[in-house]
């Protein structure tokens, strides 16, 4: 049931073969990804073994030899790609939308949605582990209060960017609509600064909270971690959303 939480979002039939395509890739990149983030190299092999499951061209409309772009596909392959690290999402954003700013900034939300979903994850099984230490058999209420935060940021984060997801399609579809291209712009930026407060909350807490005597922070892989802290990109992403943001609500 907890991994069903974790991933409640069922793909459409269309997009299944192709997500399980990227998982697969996903769970041959993980121990490699692990490796390289614990010892400060680059991953070489992303695109190697992207291409060897068939979905290096994820993010190309199929009319240009790709395998499709729809924005929900896009969106539910970033999510499942940020469970493998903070630098496969920008790497995968950067690859699949480089000419789409709104769908870039869709990709690095969504892709904070696999990172928050396999940190909290992770921090579950290491603190139910550790509450055996405890002698009342009982987690300290913070972190309670931790665990409890990070599903709700996961699901409100998760919530957002789908309902951008979903508007970033109605104006693929409408190009030319000004108001759409207005509404899905403010909805991406609004996911895009959920995505990344949601993950630096996280983040920050788990900095501070120890159970056992073990740091909670100890307990997320490297591929979470880059230069011994942890850190989402797409600020500057989401500092250029901000006027826009605001505008909207100013003056709309």
């Amino acid at each position: 049931m907890f991994s069903t939480r974790l991933n409640p979002t069922k793909p459409p039939a269309a997009h299944r073969a192709i997500l399980e395509r990227v998982g697969a890739a996903c769970r041959e990149l993980r121990p490699i990804e692990d490796e390289c983030c614990a010892t400060g190299r680059v991953n070489t092999q992303v695109e190697s073994i992207l291409q060897h499951h068939g979905v290096l061209s994820l993010g190309t409309p199929a009319e240009h030899g790709g395998i499709g772009s729809d924005a929900l596909l896009v969106v539910m392959a970033a999510e499942r790609i940020g469970r493998e690290g903070v630098r496969l999402v920008r790497w995968f954003a950067e690859h699949a939308a480089s000419d789409d700013p709104l769908k870039r900034s869709l990709c690095l939300a969504a892709g904070g949605i696999g990172v928050i979903a396999d940190c909290l994850e992770t921090t579950a099984s290491f603190c139910a582990e550790r509450i055996k230490d405890i002698s009342a058999g009982e987690p300290p209420s913070e972190i309670e209060h931790h665990v409890a935060l990070t599903a709700c940021d996961l699901e409100a984060t998760r919530a957002i960017t789908y309902a951008a997801a979903e508007l970033k399609s109605e104006l693929d579809r409408h190009p030319q609509s000004s108001h759409l291209q207005l509404e899905a712009g403010t909805l991406i930026g609004e996911a895009l600064h959920v995505s990344l407060g949601a993950t630096s909350r996280m983040f920050d807490r788990a900095k501070s909270l120890a159970i056992a005597g073990k740091p909670l922070a100890d307990c997320l892989p490297p591929r979470h971690r880059l230069e011994g802290d942890v850190q989402m990109p797409g600020g500057d992403l989401a500092e250029s959303l901000t006027k826009q943001i605001a505008r909207f609500y100013l003056f709309e």
